[in-house]
């Protein structure tokens, strides 16, 4: 059905890590219990954890990864906003425009931070 299609034993997952590793990106496609998987796996530069590993259902989109990465800072943005540092919860604005203002000041200072 796949093209690219591999079995996710043994050498191949094993040729797979090795490829992240050393190019810094690999994926596969593979099936199991009769649904189709593509596993992605990405150099990581954290050093207790070398691969990042992402399973999807999507298969017909490229590098879902770069994406999953996109919604990621999304949602460290939130939580940076309601809890680590800033929580703007308890500063109990009611005022729209100082709220609005207060979410522009935080995100540009977590672009900073990056």
């Amino acid at each position: 059905m796949y093209q690219n299609y591999i079995e996710l034993s043994g050498y191949s997952y094993q040729k797979l890590e090795r490829k992240a590793l050393k190019k810094g990106y690999s994926q596969a496609i593979f099936e199991m219990e009769g649904q189709w998987y593509k596993i992605e796996m990405w150099k990581s530069t954290i050093q207790d954890e070398p691969i990042i590993y992402l399973i999807t259902n999507i298969l017909h989109q490229k590098r879902i990864g770069k994406q999953y990465a996109k919604r990621w800072k999304i949602e460290y943005c939130f939580k940076h906003l309601k809890t680590n540092g800033f929580n703007l919860e308890a500063m109990s604005l009611t005022d729209l425009k100082k709220i609005r203002l207060m979410i522009s000041l935080v995100v540009v200072a977590l672009q900073y931070l990056d």
